[in-house]
């Protein structure tokens, strides 16, 4: 997702990982059952591209603006306070498949995506900072022409599309 927390991959993942006296079974599946297995890897693999400090950085940017435009005014708070939890969740959940798989990261060994996304993040970093300050401005109206809004919709676009491009097979 474009905020880099993929939420509809994961959310209740944890819960299932997480239920009691379920332990063992859950290991013995990840070491004995191919499908399950590769869902857990395919999920690590989709968490190990998430990352929380953006996902946190789009909240303390766009839910302000949202909250003093008057378009969330009296939830405002506990909309704050969602996307701590789902932050939370989010890294429950990465411990939970951390404790299945028995390894030590998330990349399950694959050298590749480790290299991978070392080389991408920092890009991806850069162009979601600048696609949050986009959504910012043209959520406060922060433009002084219909030509300078139209700039920065042709910015959004363009982060829209290297997001996805660079998180590949999960933007």
């Amino acid at each position: 997702s474009q905020t880099r927390s993929h939420l509809p991959a994961w959310l209740g993942v944890n819960v299932g990982l997480n239920a009691p006296g379920i332990e063992n079974t859950l290991e013995d599946m990840y070491q004995n059952w191919p499908w399950f297995r590769e869902l857990i890897e395919l999920l690590a693999m989709i968490l190990a591209k998430s990352d929380l400090s953006v996902a946190e950085n789009y909240d303390q940017q766009l839910i302000p603006v949202a909250i003093k435009n008057g378009d969330i005014a009296a939830v405002g708070e506990e909309i704050e306070g969602l996307g701590k939890q789902i932050r939370a969740e989010l890294e429950s959940t990465k411990q939970a498949l951390l404790r299945v798989s028995g390894k030590e990261d998330l990349n399950m060994g694959n050298d590749m995506l480790a290299r991978e996304l070392e080389v991408r993040t920092p890009y991806l970093d850069a162009l979601n900072v600048v696609q949050c300050e986009v959504m910012r401005r043209l959520e406060n109206s922060e433009f002084e022409s219909e030509n300078e809004k139209q700039l920065l919709m042709d910015a959004l676009l363009i982060t829209i599309n290297g997001i996805a491009a660079g998180m590949r097979n999960s933007g």
